[in-house]
């Protein structure tokens, strides 16, 4: 016999109330709830917060020709995703040693080089393509170096203490030196300016810059400086305001200088040396550097971050092998989702180091192109070879967002 239907309709108001407060629970239990990495690092899964996903797209193209050389990837969303690259080539001209990159669709990326050479040499170009899943902003363009400092107009940052720059340029045709008005800097001045650095203009180079953004100001702690190596000087340590973890950080630095009279004084390599000092040296000290600018990224998303610190002398022009060859312990890495670079953005990519040759224009000797070949092997590659010259470079080899 079923229940009377005042009674029916009293048990079924409570069973309603019971869901309600049932759901109020799970509601508050999942914003509570969190994601710790085996190294400490917390994140939220709750529905405010995004969960850190990153993939890794990597490949190679070549460039042979004045113009265009195009790589085709996977689909990715151009407002999440940023293009890091590192070249090699062996050329005393910047139209062979200087290449601009970005991601021009959301399947293409473009790599432009501007050259009078009837047979251009080539260049090789080792690519990746970070895109992270949700809680990253990209802001992407082109200016032409029109006048020595240039000012850039940015939809405003939450902070520049979550962003950092990255940025490559394409020169003249008949640029025929490596010298004043191809070093460049790159540093975000406010939150709504982007300003690039150099000793010279030139209206016919142009520079391609990226502005990545974490959205979440607990994700990241970018911090950033200048610096100099004047007065023969081979090193200098600069302070950081807070400190940060070595493990999750990466380095990237550019010049702003009067000459290239010889490559060991002009070309330079940046790392953290502890946690609150930036070191950067060079091997020679004939031309001063009167600005050097760094960036101090503090990935603190899950992405974990490795050092090394490579070095190719005499005719060797490969430097290739297991990571712990050069003091790395490689873990597991998972190539879906790392990428390895060098801290100095010489104007064809993240791709620079120091070097002992202290001959003009031939910044070819300290520009390497870099690539995993496997979950625990690392090759860097230069084109340039001379007979006691060698050359040395740190690369961060990062593993982006959570596993």
């Amino acid at each position: 016999m079923g229940l009377p239907a005042d009674v029916a309709r009293r048990r079924w108001r409570v069973l309603v109330a019971v869901c309600a407060v049932v759901g109020a629970l799970a509601s508050v239990a999942l914003s509570a709830a969190s994601y710790t990495d085996a190294t400490g690092t917390a994140a939220s899964l709750g529905t405010a917060a995004c969960y850190y996903r990153a993939s890794v797209q990597t490949g190679t193209a070549v460039s042979t020709t004045d113009g265009v050389t195009t790589a085709t990837i996977a689909a990715v969303d151009p407002t999440r995703a940023f293009l890091m690259f590192s070249t090699r080539h062996n050329s005393n001209r910047p139209v062979a040693s200087e290449i601009g990159g970005r991601i021009a669709s959301t399947t293409t990326l473009e790599f432009y080089r501007d050259t009078n050479e009837v047979t251009p040499v080539a260049m090789t170009i080792e690519w990746s393509v970070v895109e992270y899943a949700c809680g990253v902003s990209v802001q992407r363009g082109s200016v032409l170096q029109t006048t020595a400092t240039m000012d850039i107009a940015l939809t405003p940052l939450a902070a520049t203490a979550q962003a950092f720059v990255l940025w490559s340029k394409n020169v003249h045709e008949l640029d025929q030196t490596w010298d004043q008005n191809d070093p460049v800097i790159g540093d975000l001045t406010t939150t709504s300016n982007l300003e690039f650095r150099a000793n010279a203009l030139n209206v016919n180079h142009t520079i391609w810059w990226q502005v990545v953004e974490f959205t979440d100001a607990a994700m990241i702690r970018v911090q950033r400086g200048s610096t100099s190596l004047t007065g023969g000087l081979l090193s200098v340590d600069a302070s950081l305001a807070s400190p940060a973890d070595q493990g999750r950080s990466f380095v990237l630095v550019g010049t702003n200088q009067p000459g290239a009279a010889d490559m060991a004084s002009s070309m330079v390599r940046g790392w953290l040396s502890g946690s609150t000092t930036l070191s950067i040296d060079r091997l020679a000290g004939t031309v001063d550097l009167p600005e050097i600018g760094w960036q101090v990224a503090e990935l603190l998303d899950g992405s974990t971050v490795a050092n090394v610190f490579a070095s190719l002398s005499g005719v060797a022009t490969t430097s290739a092998g297991p990571l712990v060859d050069f003091g790395v312990t490689p873990g597991a890495l998972d190539l879906a989702r790392t990428n390895a670079f060098a801290s100095t953005q010489t104007g064809g990519g993240q791709n620079g180091g120091r070097t002992t040759y202290v001959a003009d224009d031939i910044v070819g000797v300290t520009s390497f192109a870099i690539r995993l070949t496997s979950t625990t092997d690392l090759e860097m590659r230069r084109d340039f070879a001379s007979a006691g010259t060698t050359a040395d470079v740190v690369v961060f080899i990062v593993s982006w967002g959570l596993p």
